[in-house]
């Protein structure tokens, strides 16, 4: 029986070492998150900082992600898509894309102006009343990738599509075969500051940022110091019935 107790303290112990171990590790892990996503927020505003005349090859879009662009070309309203399921202040409705061909891009790919959200009607098939803007030729904005659910699609097939076209999500290869042209791999939010457009209020990362994540941190060390305050109290008792414990085996 004594030596079955040693057998559970010893357990008991290493349990508690390696949960001191596994929480300590959570919370450097939150620092080094924390780390990552202000870096990443550095070079987003610094990119943010610095226009580009002309849009990244699209092989390496990933690598300009909020960049600022200022294009000049031509846009065609006649042709505006609808993105579904965007929600500004608890309100449904849809950010308003439109196509827009760049003077300067030699392969005549169309890139897709994300100019806002606006509102969705009361019922499905009411679609909002949008602006056509006039003698806009100039576009200045942030490249911005959204990532594709592969489980959607946008655009049924169908004989007659009607514009505005609502869509769920921006797939370039559906996309490609709507405008039966290329489709830039990225779209350009419009600059909130631009006298155009609807609401531009952009979210350009997630809700945990670099301070969360550093209370997070926190979180974890304040765990790992009670634990091992804890442990060591018990040890400590342990301790003290040690040498009874260990009589009663040599007595045996």
């Amino acid at each position: 029986m004594t030596m079955k107790r040693l057998a559970i303290n010893t357990m008991t112990i290493l349990g508690l070492v390696v949960l001191f171990v596994v929480l300590i590790r959570l919370g450097f892990w939150q620092l080094n998150s924390a780390d990552k996503k202000q870096q990443s927020i550095d070079a987003r505003e610094n990119a943010m900082n610095t226009a580009m005349s002309k849009l990244p090859h699209a092989r390496e879009v990933k690598k300009y992600h909020a960049q600022r662009v200022s294009l000049t070309g031509r846009f065609d309203f006649e042709q505006t898509l609808l993105l579904d399921n965007k929600v500004l202040n608890g309100l449904v409705g849809y950010h308003v894309l439109i196509p827009f061909y760049p003077s300067t891009d030699e392969s005549a790919e169309v890139v897709l102006v994300d100019t806002g959200w606006i509102a969705a009607g009361s019922r499905r098939e009411i679609l909002p009343t949008l602006i056509s803007w006039q003698n806009i030729d100039q576009v200045s904005g942030f490249i911005y990738q959204s990532e594709l659910n592969p489980f959607i699609h946008n655009v049924e097939q169908s004989k007659s599509i009607s514009f505005p076209l609502v869509i769920s999500q921006f797939d370039i290869d559906e996309l490609a075969t709507l405008f039966d042209v290329g489709v830039y791999p990225a779209m350009i939010r419009l600059d909130p500051v631009s006298e155009w457009g609807y609401e531009k209020q952009w979210l350009w990362q997630n809700r945990m940022t670099p301070e969360k994540h550093r209370g997070y941190a926190v979180q974890w060390f304040a765990l790992a110091a009670t634990l091992l305050l804890l442990s060591s109290v018990f040890i400590w008792r342990l301790n003290r019935k040690q040498p009874e414990l260990l009589g009663v085996v040599i007595d045996e």
